[in-house]
């Protein structure tokens, strides 16, 4: 900047020395109004590349929501906090045998039997607790869906946030087979 003032000055000085104080004006405003378009230019740019940005995510969003909704295996996510339901896909309502509406945003205890609800959120604790995925093969889930309980594959594995806290629950159901009481 200093080195364009300086050819600006050197610009409106007349041969005599005398600084022509109406050109040095007129080729300072003309620099601020080039430096003004230039700020301009690149705010339009960011702005452009923000949009884009967003629009990108929009679209990786709706991907990976498409992908999570049609996967044929029951898929869950809860808050690691309190054990809330904050997601579950269509096969996770046809497992449960429950619309999502009657899931979201509740805990196991107003979903489940009582002792249902205890092992659940027994499990959900030490996945917390420990940061370790949790792995349950060919385990009973007495839940009674749709008249039968189930012989399951489970897993469940803590998400973390940016500071490394307990953020989500993310889980996934796998039905062996029902199981049918003779």
């Amino acid at each position: 900047m200093h080195r364009l003032f300086a050819e600006q000055l050197r610009c409106a000085t007349e041969a005599t020395g005398r600084v022509d104080l109406d050109k040095l004006g007129e080729l300072v405003s003309a620099a601020y109004e080039a430096n003004d378009r230039d700020r301009q230019r690149i705010a339009d740019a960011r702005a452009q590349t923000h949009d884009q940005v967003e629009e990108e995510l929009l679209r990786t969003r709706e991907f990976l929501d498409t992908i999570v909704e049609n996967i044929p295996i029951a898929v869950f996510a809860k808050c690691a906090k309190d054990s809330r339901y904050i997601l579950l896909n269509r096969a996770g309502e046809d497992y449960y045998g429950l619309p999502r509406e009657q899931m979201l945003g509740r805990t196991p205890e107003e979903i489940f039997p009582a002792d249902v609800a205890r092992v659940v959120n027994e499990q959900d604790r030490r996945v917390v607790a420990s940061g370790m995925p949790m792995f349950l093969e060919e385990h009973l889930l007495e839940v009674g869906v749709k008249g039968h309980d189930r012989v399951v594959n489970s897993r469940k594995m803590l998400i973390r946030d940016g500071a490394g806290d307990p953020q989500y629950l993310v889980g996934d159901r796998g039905c062996h087979r029902a199981r049918h009481e003779p």
